[in-house]
This record gives C-alpha cells, sequence and structure tokens, in this order.
C-alpha cells in the first residue's frame, strides 16, 4: 500500500474451491517461491503459466509486473521480500 513503511499481509481465502482452482494455487504457490528466490525469469513464466489456466487472476498479473520490475531495478542484498509501492 502507498506511504505505508511496514510490509501488510494480505490473504486470499482458499475454502471451497474447485479441482482446477487447487491445481491453480498449487501452480501460483510454485511461481512465488520463485519469486522469493530472485528468480525473476522462472517466477514470471511461472506466473504466466497459472494465467493460462485462470486468464483473470489479478494477483498473478501483479506479480508479472513486478518480476519485471525487478529484472530491470533488482532489490538490495537484504531484501526480505516486500515490494514497496511508489504510487497508486
Amino acid at each position: 500500500m502507498v506511504g505505508k513503511q511496514l510490509p501488510v499481509t494480505i490473504y486470499e481465502p482458499l475454502e471451497g474451491l474447485s479441482l482446477l482452482d487447487e491445481s491453480t494455487a498449487g501452480r501460483f504457490e510454485t511461481a512465488l517461491a520463485l519469486y522469493r528466490t530472485r528468480d525473476w525469469e522462472k517466477a514470471r513464466s511461472a506466473f504466466k503459466a497459472v494465467l493460462e489456466v485462470a486468464s483473470e487472476d489479478k494477483p498473478s498479473k501483479i506479480y508479472i509486473e513486478r518480476c519485471e520490475f525487478f529484472m530491470q531495478n533488482p532489490p538490495a542484498g537484504d531484501w526480505d521480500g516486500v515490494f514497496n509501492r511508489a504510487e497508486k
């Protein structure tokens, strides 16, 4: 969130998912793990794979943008996985 100095954790409820949704959630978790290890290229590809199954998945779209940002602007060595928004 713009202007926040401390990270804000955002959750997405997964209760009552269909099998397709569960598969998508598993793919997203894999992509997120790659993102957290700074493997931007593989993470971006993995998030795109989520979109192949769930084309409207907004979190995947956001993370693709973040991967592309970090490919051009690598975070500091002590990066804690938080993305600091500079604008709305």
